[in-house]
């Protein structure tokens, strides 16, 4: 009796027991994987929702983050706008301080040509008619002194620079001094104007600055005592126009100048 065969066939027994386990062992490692493969799935799925709520997440902080930049450059943009309306208060405070300065020359002027002024006067009654007083006028003649309306005029380089008129009463109780300050090219930049009145005592000084499309661009107003020139209070007084002439053109006089 050999053993190798019994030894053979308890090896078959033993590799027929063997099988089974192997394959059983398989099987359940089959069996075991599957649930690994499915954690595996559900931490891709949990990984891909993750993902998903970054980029919601990202898109959301985009959005906000653009609508904060709009925000800026609204802001931005609108500051500069707002701001515009300055810039005509600055400009036109730029363009008085030119006239000042371009007034006061003529100033000088008048006061240097005083002698070299044309004289006109309105001699009409009913209806204004204005001439031109050359010298002194004699004796039976009128005196522009004596008109109710005389304008003297001096002209630089052929230009009229300024108008300066007297409105007064027939009875004298006021006296209304305009200057006219023109520009070179005729038109009007200043108004420089003293009403002094028995009627309330009280002289008016105004200033009008106008720029060169005829548009007043400021006002100001000093009231003094008539007497002492002292400032005061405005009171009570009657008041006189300030005729405007916004060119050299439309002064009553000159088609004769």
């Amino acid at each position: 009796m050999s053993p190798e065969p019994a030894s053979c066939g308890s090896a078959a027994e033993q590799c027929g027991e063997a099988r089974p386990n192997r394959r059983t062992s398989s099987k359940t490692l089959r069996v075991e994987a599957r649930p690994r493969c499915d954690e595996s799935n559900e931490r891709a799925t949990e990984r891909q929702s993750l993902s998903a709520q970054s980029g919601g997440k990202a898109a959301t902080n985009l959005v906000a983050g653009l609508v904060v930049l709009m925000a800026f450059l609204c802001v931005g943009f609108l500051m500069p706008v707002a701001g515009l309306g300055q810039v005509p208060a600055q400009s036109r405070n730029a363009e008085i301080a030119t006239i000042a300065v371009y007034t006061k020359q003529v100033d000088r002027f008048i006061k240097r040509n005083d002698k070299r002024r044309r004289t006109f006067g309105n001699v009409g009654d009913e209806q204004d008619h204005w001439k031109e007083f050359k010298g002194k006028p004699a004796k039976g003649e009128t005196d522009p002194d004596d008109l109710n309306e005389v304008a003297y005029v001096w002209a630089r380089k052929g230009k009229v620079v300024a108008a300066g008129f007297t409105f007064q009463s027939d009875s004298r109780d006021w006296a209304h001094y305009v200057t006219y300050h023109f520009r070179a090219d005729g038109t009007l930049a200043k108004i420089h104007a003293q009403l002094n009145t028995f009627y309330g005592d009280i002289s008016v000084v105004r200033n009008k600055f106008y720029n060169s499309n005829g548009k007043l661009l400021r006002t100001s107003t000093r009231y003094l005592d008539l007497q002492s020139k002292k400032s005061r209070k405005r009171g009570d007084f009657q008041d006189e126009p300030i005729p405007v002439y916004r060119t050299v053109r439309s002064l009553p006089f000159y088609r004769i100048l």
